[in-house]
């Protein structure tokens, strides 16, 4: 069986005398084996020759992916290229989509809050799901809101005098404070870096 692209949106196949059937593996790649951004997930199975003569496309079951272990307490480092002076502090979400591990069932995405005062960094693991999100098109920033994600539910990273603080909205509207990071100094808000930045 060969196989060549008819348009943008559709791929053509087409049998050989003798073919049996063969394995396929379908997805919109970058030079270099990457996917493109945005593309949907590869497609993976088999191609089978049923007794008519009939091609059929059997797709392979898309694997589960495994929920990200959450972190009860934040985790502490000590920043390398650069500390922060007392009065100010810095904080942001992230994601976590890194980590898989060739030959191992394929991770959710994690949804990270971290920390910067001083010369330490605080990163904390918050949510595990498989369609996360940032940036401000999931709602306006008012208040002393700094960012928005979504990871199953709403989030909100919230500046506070003395602590940084996520919020969590349910679909059912419900809202909860999931998280609360102190900071050095009770006078001392925390700020959104315009590029957030490791240690």
């Amino acid at each position: 069986m060969s196989a060549r692209k008819r348009d943008d949106n559709h791929l053509e196949l087409r049998d050989h005398p003798g073919a049996s059937g063969m394995e396929f593996h379908l997805a919109l790649e970058q030079p270099g084996g990457q996917l493109v951004p945005g593309a949907p997930p590869a497609l993976n199975g088999t191609v089978v020759q049923d007794e008519r003569g009939t091609w059929q496309l059997a797709v392979a079951a898309k694997p589960l992916r495994q929920k990200r272990e959450i972190d009860p307490v934040p985790r502490e480092a000590e920043l390398a290229a650069r500390g922060l002076g007392p009065s100010r502090a810095e904080a942001w979400l992230e994601l976590d989509t890194g980590g898989d591990v060739m030959g191992s069932s394929p991770r959710e995405a994690g949804l990270v809050v971290v920390v910067h005062y001083e010369r330490r960094e605080l990163r904390q693991m918050m949510a595990s799901c498989a369609e996360p999100a940032l940036g401000t098109e999931l709602g306006e920033l008012t208040g002393d809101t700094l960012q928005l994600a979504t990871c199953g539910d709403l989030y909100r990273l919230v500046a506070e005098p003395g602590a940084v603080r996520v919020d969590r909205e349910q679909a059912n509207g419900a809202t909860s404070t999931v998280n609360r990071i102190p900071l050095p100094n009770t006078k001392l808000r925390a700020l959104r870096p315009p590029t957030p930045h490791a240690g």
